[in-house]
């Protein structure tokens, strides 16, 4: 497919998509065989909280510096 570029897997058919063209450039997108849904940002460890929403249409800024919060919040626990 084109359009995307995959920048997270989370397995199982599931992977966070950056859109490369058209009216949503430049988002963020959770990506499942049957449905897409803004980005959001899955805590580091098992048991470590809820996924983070970022908002309806995310960036890749938006979701990067969440990513990065987060991965280096969990080195100091």
């Amino acid at each position: 497919m084109s359009g995307f570029i995959v920048i997270s897997d989370h397995g199982c058919a599931g992977y966070t998509a950056l859109v490369t063209t058209g009216e949503l450039a430049g988002t963020l997108w959770d990506v499942w065989d049957v449905w897409w849904r803004p980005a959001k940002v899955v805590p580091s460890g098992p048991g470590d909280g809820e996924p983070r929403y970022l908002g309806p249409t995310p960036t890749f800024e938006d979701w990067y510096d969440a990513w990065l919060t987060d991965a280096l919040s969990s080195l100091t626990r």
